[in-house]
């Protein structure tokens, strides 16, 4: 028999998350048809909603060819997107997901599409496809879009050396208050 629908590993992670974080605060919803909304949040009496599209990527640190690197990131994830789905985006927000499947731990980056559209024009990725990683270290305190960037670069904003200016996503990083907000939920 054929399944209905489906739910990958990231939507159901993020979904988790979203119950952890809120409790009997919010409702969860999964659409049976893609329609680039994944999840759906609601508040508890279904007034407000946020959308949610989830983008998920297994975890790349462990396997980072530079030691140092290696030694002192948390998660890095990659993606590869269409600028026209970010551009055409219903969602509110997009979680960009890492798992580290030894660990058993995830990251979120939780964004506006706008604003991660923004990030790749500063960054000058103006083509359809758009490359991602996004870096997060050991202690959580530095979270960063870091494709193109050399070893050198890298290694500066990883050791704190240099700010990731425009590739910064720290305010993103596990930021549930968007959704909070979104919902006007305490």
């Amino acid at each position: 028999m054929k399944p209905l629908f489906t739910l990958h590993a990231g939507e159901y992670l993020t979904g988790c998350e979203i119950e952890r974080q809120f409790g009997s605060k919010v409702n969860l919803w999964v659409p049976v048809k893609d329609e680039g909304i994944d999840i759906l949040v609601t508040d508890r009496d279904n007034k407000r909603m946020v959308s949610l599209q989830v983008k998920y990527s297994r975890d790349f640190a462990r396997i980072a060819r530079d030691n140092h690197k290696r030694k002192q990131l948390r998660s890095v994830g990659w993606w590869t997107f269409k600028r026209s789905k970010i551009q055409k985006s219903k969602a509110d927000f997009w979680v960009l997901l890492t798992y580290d499947g030894f660990g058993k731990e995830s990251d979120f980056i939780i964004i506006p599409p706008r604003v991660l559209l923004s990030i790749y024009d500063k960054t000058n990725r103006k083509k359809e496809i758009i490359q991602s990683y996004v870096c997060i270290t050991l202690d959580r305190k530095i979270a960063f879009e870091g494709r193109d960037l050399s070893n050198d670069q890298l290694n500066d904003i990883i050791d704190g050396r240099k700010n990731p200016n425009i590739r910064d996503l720290k305010k993103y990083l596990s930021n549930w208050s968007l959704i909070v907000k979104g919902l006007r939920i305490r």
